[in-house]
């Protein structure tokens, strides 16, 4: 059996098997004796026809179709034992060529491959958080709703907020053939939009003329200040390309102005810090509530804060190392994200097809606008664990185990009894050992990137 190895792009490999004749032979005899006892050869009991007699009855084709079948589960893990090669998922068999002589080539997705940088040397600047009076100031009256009274001027203003009917439509590009499919697409997937093609339709929506933050299209707010409650305006805007499928592409408005209302700010006074903890004994005044509210965003700031910063920390080693993933990997990753949006919109009640009808998008829009954060997630995964195997951050027993009585402090003798049997399960204790390694991993990126990595101590366990 001769094998030959060619290293592909992606983290992919071909194997090439070359069968000898001795065993393309002790192959084709073996097929015979199955051919055999499938079939009623006159003359013979079954399995006990000789080969030449299977032959000329079956033909010496569907002995060879089989028994090259037959090998080809037998000759893959002898030769990927022999390429020496690292599969990530069982091969795939690509091609049996079966003249001059008979040959396998079978398609192998290999283990992502990492080489580190010299990551020890990484540092990234890292900005304790602060808290200004004006976040604690707006924490404090988003806890309030405010108050909206009716505009009582002539001409809207910015950042009131209107409601109204609006329709929309594209006023440009072709015309719709008559023979055009309701839901025309390109070779790549994207829908095909023509002139008059509805966009944005929608009735009773309250939307805050706000030029920050646009309601529908750029230049929207614009078209409406200056405008009466009551008017329909019509007016044309263009995409911009941040509206990728009609990105350049004007469309048409049409806008009822039903109802403006302006919102009257939350006053911060003692009263409302009264209010707002009332169930306490005693109330809090405005001062000692906006001391425990700086804390609070404090400590929010500073947990997000260092989720991020161990997250640079990551991509600067991610930046220096040599990291070759097979393409496989990063559609797994998309898979999983492409199921947690579904869930995600089941919870809100919306069907997945409905949100692509929507959204004028495709399963093949969607996954590729995943793709590039899902190739991101996998790098980072994968230099991650190999740093974590690099420094040996490993879990022991004794860890689990005193993870297990953190959770259970504080739990009355009987429940503490039921949880400690559940937690000492197999799946439990595999599933605690992640979360441990997982914040060792981001206690010593936070360490390296801070150049304070001497004070981060992980002696190897025995029993990790």
């Amino acid at each position: 059996m001769n094998i030959q190895v060619e290293r592909l792009d992606n983290q992919e490999a071909l194997i090439t098997v070359e069968l000898d004749e001795k065993q393309l032979e002790q192959a084709k005899r073996k097929a015979a004796t199955t051919l055999s006892s499938k079939y009623r050869i006159p003359g013979f009991r079954k399995g006990k026809a000789p080969y030449n007699v299977v032959q000329t009855m079956l033909g010496e084709g569907a002995i060879l179709e089989l028994a090259v079948d037959q090998l080809a589960d037998e000759i893959y893990p002898k030769a990927l034992k022999q390429s020496g090669l690292s599969p990530y998922a069982p091969g795939v068999l690509e091609k049996i060529d079966l003249e001059p002589v008979v040959v396998y080539r079978f398609r192998v997705v290999l283990q992502p491959e990492v080489e580190l940088g010299d990551y020890r040397s990484v540092r990234v600047n890292y900005v304790e958080p602060t808290v200004t009076d004006d976040e604690v100031d707006a924490a404090i009256r988003g806890a309030r709703r405010p108050t909206r009274v009716p505009f009582e001027g002539d001409a809207l203003e910015a950042d009131l907020f209107v409601t109204v009917d609006l329709h929309s439509k594209l006023a440009d590009g072709e015309e719709r053939p008559e023979d055009a499919p309701e839901n025309a697409e390109t070779e790549d997937g994207q829908p095909i939009l023509y002139r008059g093609d509805e966009w944005i339709h929608t009735h009773d929506q309250t939307v805050k003329l706000d030029r920050d933050n646009e309601p529908f299209m750029n230049g929207f707010v614009d078209q409406m200040v200056g405008q009466k409650v009551g008017d329909t305006i019509e007016f044309e805007l263009t995409a911009d390309e941040d509206d990728e499928l009609i990105a350049g592409r004007k469309v048409h408005f049409e806008v009822t102005i039903k109802k403006a209302e302006r919102e009257i700010p939350v006053e911060l006074n003692d009263e409302l810090a009264a209010e707002l903890t009332k169930n306490e004994t005693p109330p809090l005044n405005l001062e000692q509530l906006r001391e425990r509210v700086r804390q609070n965003i404090l400590i929010r700031k500073s947990r997000e804060y260092a989720e991020n910063y161990t997250t640079r920390v990551l991509d600067e080693i991610v930046a220096q190392s040599t990291v070759r993933i097979p393409n496989k990997l990063i559609e797994e990753r998309i898979d999983a994200m492409v199921e947690d949006l579904k869930n995600s919109m089941a919870q809100q009640g919306i069907s997945y097809d409905f949100y692509k009808q929507m959204f004028q998008l495709t399963d093949e829009r969607i996954r590729e606008r995943y793709r590039d954060e899902a190739e991101q997630f996998v790098r980072r995964s994968v230099v991650a664990s190999e740093v974590v195997d690099a420094e040996g951050l490993k879990v022991s027993n004794q860890d689990i185990d005193a993870e297990i009585n953190a959770m259970l402090a504080g739990q009355a003798p009987k429940d503490a009894a039921r949880l400690r049997s559940h937690f000492n399960r197999r799946e439990q204790r595999e599933e605690i050992a992640r979360n441990l390694v997982t914040r060792k991993m981001f206690d010593f990126f936070n360490a390296l990137g801070k150049g304070e990595l001497d004070t981060v101590t992980n002696p190897a366990a025995e029993d990790a």
